[in-house]
C-alpha cells in the first residue's frame, strides 16, 4: 500500500554561504520520491542537537512549478513554517495556513525528556535568507528526434518498491521525454464502459493473478493507481484479497527462479505471509508484464474506447511528453539501451532478474544492452549537466527540476530514503564533469527506510497509545482523522498474536525480525489496516500537530511529538552513524561538505534537514519537502521522477558506470572458475594468469575472485540459513540446495593453496545450466557494454 504524494513549493539559496559570510538555512525543492549495512561503530550523539531537531525550519520563498513525482509513496514534511503561497494548475493561488503552534505543556515535558539524552544545543547562527526565485524563461521548442542510428534513444527505467517511473533520452540532442501510462477502467459494475482515462507517470509495481490463460495468470493491478487516496472499503478488499501482491521488489534479490527438472515445480517459493506462500516466479514474471506496458504505445485512437478492452482487465497503453505517439513507437523498437537504478550493495542476483524481466519483455534483444547504476549517483546526475557542460534538454512547458548553474563544484553529499533502504554518497565533484567516474563515488547502505519507519510507529506510538487509552476517555476528542473497525471488544493485538512476536528495536534494520513482523501484519485485516494506519500517521503529522486514529472502540491521540521522540529520533540517530563512517572513509571534516541533496520519502522530515544543517554547518541544503496534502501528482501532468531523470543521463557520462562489477558479475566469475579451473591444486596467484589468458580482466576483480575461491557464493545463488525464513517450508528443504550446500565447492589445502571438488563442480554446472535456460543469459563471456 503506498500514500498520496504531495504538492510543493521551492525556494533557492542563489549565494553560496562563503558568499553570504553566513550559516546556509535549508533550500526547499519539491520531488515526490519513492519510498523506497550494519556498522561497527557507535552512535556519536555529541554532535547531533536532539532538541535542534524539533525546531522549524526558517520560512521558504515560493515559486510555482510543476512537480515531478517520484512514487505514489507517501511524502512526510513538516510544515511548521508560516503560510505559503502555491500556484495550482489553473494559475489560480491558494494558501496553506500554518500548522497548529504545539502546546507549551507538550513541548517543555520533550524538551526535558530530550535534555536526559543529549548536551545543551550551541548557539545557532542567524539562517540565511532566501532570495526570490527568478523567472525562468520558456523553454524553446525541442527539434523533432531523428529515430535512426546507433545508440540514439535510450530508456530509465526506476524500479521502486511501489511503482515504476520511465524516461527517454534522445542522446544526441539530449533531449528527455518523460513516460506515462493510459488506462480505461472497468465500471464498478465489472461492465466496461466508455469511462475517462486514467493517467499516471508512476505505475504501482502491483499485480494480481487471474486464471485467464491468454493473460498467462498475471496482469497488472492498475485498478487503483498508487497516489489515489483509499476508502476503509477499499483497503479492507485489499486485505480480504489473496491474488493482488504489490511492493515485491525486494524478493527479486531473494534467488533465481527455475523449474526444478526432478518435481516440475518452480522453485524457490517465498513465504509472503504466514498463511501464504508463493513462487519467485510469479513476482518475475509480475515484473516482466508490467514492463511490457512500455511497448503498448497510444496510437491511432488506442485508448478511450470500451470495443478495445480486455474482458476484465484495464488497457495499458504508453505515451511520452513531448513525443509523437508514432515517434515514440518508433523509439522504443529501436532502444540502444535500458539502465535501470537499484540500491548500493544488492547482490548481483537482482540485476540477473531483471535483465531476464527486461529480454523478455522485449524492450532490448541483448543482455549489453541493459545497465545499472545506483540511485544515489543517479540523484547526483539529476544535478548535473551532460558531461561536456552542455544543458539537458526538457520538452516545452516541463519544469527543470534542476539548475545545474546553481549546483556548485566540491564536495556533495547524497542522501537517498526510500521504502526499504537509506543511502548516503559523498563525492567530491570536480571542475570538469568529462573527468568524473564511477570511482569519485563513495557510497554506504543501510536496510532501513520507509517500511520500517511504519512498523516502528506501530510499535512505538499506535501500540502503546492504545494500552494508555481506556475505554471511557475514548469520546474527548473529534472526529478520527483514520479508522481501524473492529468488532465491539475485540483485541486487535490479539488478532496479531502481539505476545508472541519478537520485535525489532526502533531504528535499527534488524532483517530477520522486522521480516516476521512484516510476515504477520499482511496476513490479517487488523495487520494489513494498522500499516495503512502508520503510513497516514506517518504523512499527516508533518502537516498538523496532531492525530487522532480510532482503534476498535478507542480514540487514541498522537502528536508530531510523539512521532519525532518515539521513531525519528532513533532514525536520526542510526543516519548520524552512517554519516560519521562515510566522513571517515573519505577522511572528510563535517565543514568541507559543500552541498546535500536529500530525497526521498524518509530523507524529507523536517528532523533531516535540521540534523543536517547542525551536523554539516557549510552546507547548503536541497531537500525534497511537501506540504500540501490531498495533492495526487501522479495523475497531475508533466510529473516524473528524480531517480529516473538521473539515470536518463547516465549516457551523457559513461565513465560513471561501473563497467567492471557489470561486465564481471560473482554470477560470471563463478561460472568462469568452473571452466578455468585445473583439477589439481592451484594458488589465487597461479590462477590469476589462467584467467588472463582467457580475456578476462582478472586484476579487477581479484577480490570477488577471492572471496569465492574462499567459499562466499553469490547472495541469493543458493538461499543459505541466513535466507531459510524467507522460504516456503517446501524450498527449505529442497534437495538441490541441500546438495549445492553439503560440502564445500573449493577445499583450502593451506592458506594460499585450493582444489575444486569435482563432485560439487558438476552439481553446480547442472544447477547453473537450469538456472539460465529460461534467462536469456548465458555467461559464457564478460558483457560487452558499450553506453
Amino acid at each position: 500500500m503506498v500514500e498520496p504524494p504531495e504538492d510543493a513549493t521551492v525556494g533557492r539559496i542563489e549565494e553560496t554561504p562563503a558568499q553570504k559570510g553566513v550559516d546556509p538555512s535549508s533550500v526547499v525543492q519539491p520531488w515526490a520520491p519513492d519510498w523506497d549495512m550494519e556498522l561497527d561503530f557507535e552512535p556519536d550523539l555529541a554532535d547531533v542537537d536532539l532538541a535542534e531537531l524539533q525546531r522549524p525550519l526558517p520560512e521558504a520563498v515560493s515559486s510555482p512549478l510543476d512537480v515531478p513525482s517520484n512514487s505514489g509513496e507517501a511524502s512526510p514534511t513538516d510544515v511548521s513554517s508560516p503560510s505559503i503561497t502555491v500556484k495550482t494548475t489553473d494559475d489560480a493561488p491558494s494558501a496553506m495556513p500554518a500548522a497548529p503552534a504545539v502546546t507549551p505543556e507538550g513541548a517543555v515535558q520533550l524538551l526535558q525528556w530530550l535534555s536526559d539524552l543529549a548536551p545543551p544545543s550551541p548557539e545557532q547562527p542567524t539562517p540565511l535568507p532566501l532570495a526570490p526565485v527568478r523567472e525562468q524563461s520558456p523553454e524553446p521548442p525541442l527539434p523533432p528526434p531523428q529515430t535512426s542510428g546507433d545508440r540514439t534513444w535510450y530508456l530509465s527505467l526506476d524500479i521502486g518498491t511501489t511503482g515504476i517511473s520511465a524516461v527517454l533520452l534522445h542522446r544526441p540532442s539530449r533531449a528527455l521525454y518523460p513516460l506515462y501510462w493510459l488506462a480505461i477502467q472497468p465500471a464498478p459494475s465489472n461492465e466496461w464502459v466508455a469511462l475517462p482515462t486514467v493517467k499516471t507517470f508512476r505505475l504501482p509495481l502491483a499485480i494480481k493473478l487471474t486464471e485467464e490463460p491468454q493473460d498467462t495468470g498475471i496482469v497488472p493491478e492498475f485498478g487503483m493507481p498508487a497516489s489515489v487516496p483509499r476508502t476503509m472499503p477499499s483497503v479492507l478488499a485489499i486485505a480480504q484479497a489473496t491474488q493482488r501482491f504489490q511492493g515485491f521488489k525486494p524478493w527479486l534479490k531473494v534467488g533465481i527462479p527455475y523449474l526444478d527438472p526432478q518435481t516440475q515445480r518452480d522453485e524457490p517459493v517465498v513465504q509472503w505471509s504466514d498463511h501464504q506462500a508463493i513462487a519467485l516466479s510469479t513476482f518475475l514474471r509480475g515484473l516482466q508484464a508490467l514492463l511490457a506496458t512500455l511497448t503498448q504505445v497510444a496510437v491511432a485512437g488506442a485508448v478511450g474506447t470500451a470495443e478495445r478492452a480486455v474482458q476484465s482487465q484495464p488497457v495499458l497503453t504508453c505515451g511520452a511528453v513531448g513525443l509523437e505517439d508514432s515517434t515514440l513507437q518508433t523509439a522504443l523498437q529501436q532502444l540502444a539501451g535500458v539502465i535501470v537504478g537499484y540500491s548500493a550493495n544488492w547482490p548481483d542476483t537482482y540485476p540477473l532478474n531483471v535483465r531476464t524481466a527486461i529480454l523478455k519483455a522485449r524492450l532490448v534483444s541483448r543482455p549489453e544492452q541493459i545497465f545499472f547504476l545506483e540511485d544515489a549517483i543517479a540523484l547526483a546526475l539529476a544535478q548535473l549537466p551532460a558531461s561536456d557542460g552542455q544543458p539537458v534538454m526538457l520538452p516545452p512547458g516541463l519544469a527543470r527540476p534542476t539548475h545545474p548553474h546553481e549546483f556548485g563544484r566540491g564536495t556533495t553529499l547524497i542522501v537517498s530514503a526510500g521504502a526499504i533502504a537509506s543511502e548516503l554518497a559523498l563525492v567530491n565533484l570536480p571542475g570538469t564533469l568529462q573527468v568524473l567516474t564511477y570511482q569519485d563515488f563513495d557510497l554506504r547502505s543501510l536496510p532501513y527506510g520507509g517500511d520500517a519507519i511504519d512498523q516502528d510507529i506501530i510499535i512505538r506510538l499506535i501500540y502503546p497509545a492504545w494500552l494508555r487509552q481506556s475505554q471511557a476517555a475514548a469520546n474527548r476528542f473529534a472526529l478520527p482523522d483514520w479508522q481501524i473497525p473492529l468488532p465491539l471488544g475485540r483485541d486487535p493485538w490479539e488478532a496479531l498474536q502481539w505476545d508472541t512476536l519478537s520485535l525489532p528495536p526502533a531504528g535499527e534494520p534488524d532483517l530477520q525480525r522486522r521480516q516476521a513482523f512484516h510476515r504477520r501484519l499482511l496476513s490479517s485485516p487488523v495487520g494489513l489496516l494498522l500499516l495503512e494506519a502508520a503510513r497516514r500517521l506517518k504523512v499527516a503529522l508533518q502537516q498538523q500537530e496532531q492525530f487522532t486514529l480510532q482503534v476498535g472502540d478507542r480514540l487514541l491521540l498522537l502528536t508530531r511529538q510523539d512521532l519525532s521522540s518515539s521513531v525519528l529520533l532513533a532514525y536520526v540517530q542510526r543516519l548520524n552513524r552512517e554519516l560519521n563512517a562515510l566522513l571517515h572513509q573519505k577522511n572528510l571534516m563535517p565543514v568541507e561538505v559543500n552541498q546535500v541533496v536529500c530525497s526521498g520519502g524518509s530523507a524529507s522530515f523536517g528532523a533531516i534537514a535540521r540534523w543536517l544543517r547542525q551536523k554539516l554547518p557549510n552546507a547548503i541544503i536541497i531537500q525534497d519537502t511537501y506540504v500540501q496534502a490531498g495533492m495526487f501528482q501522479d495523475t497531475a501532468p508533466h510529473t516524473w521522477s528524480r531517480v529516473a531523470y538521473g539515470l536518463a543521463t547516465l549516457p551523457l557520462h559513461p565513465a560513471v558506470l561501473d563497467q567492471a562489477r557489470q561486465q564481471y558479475s560473482d554470477y560470471f566469475l563463478l561460472m568462469e572458475l568452473l571452466r578455468s579451473c585445473p583439477d589439481a591444486p592451484f594458488t589465487l596467484n597461479s590462477l590469476m594468469p589462467v584467467l588472463s589468458r582467457r580475456g578476462i580482466a582478472a586484476e579487477v576483480c581479484q577480490g570477488h575472485i577471492f572471496a569465492l575461491l574462499e567459499g562466499h557464493l553469490p547472495p541469493g545463488l543458493v538461499p543459505t540459513d541466513r535466507d531459510r525464513d524467507l522460504l516456503a517450508p517446501v524450498s527449505q528443504n529442497n534437495p538441490t540446495y541441500a546438495q549445492l550446500l553439503a560440502a564445500p565447492l573449493f577445499h583450502k589445502e593451506d592458506n594460499q593453496t585450493y582444489r575444486l571438488n569435482p563432485e560439487q563442480k558438476a552439481a553446480f554446472l547442472r544447477y547453473l545450466s537450469t538456472l539460465l535456460a529460461t534467462t536469456g543469459q548465458s555467461l559464457a563471456e564478460p558483457l560487452p557494454l558499450e553506453i
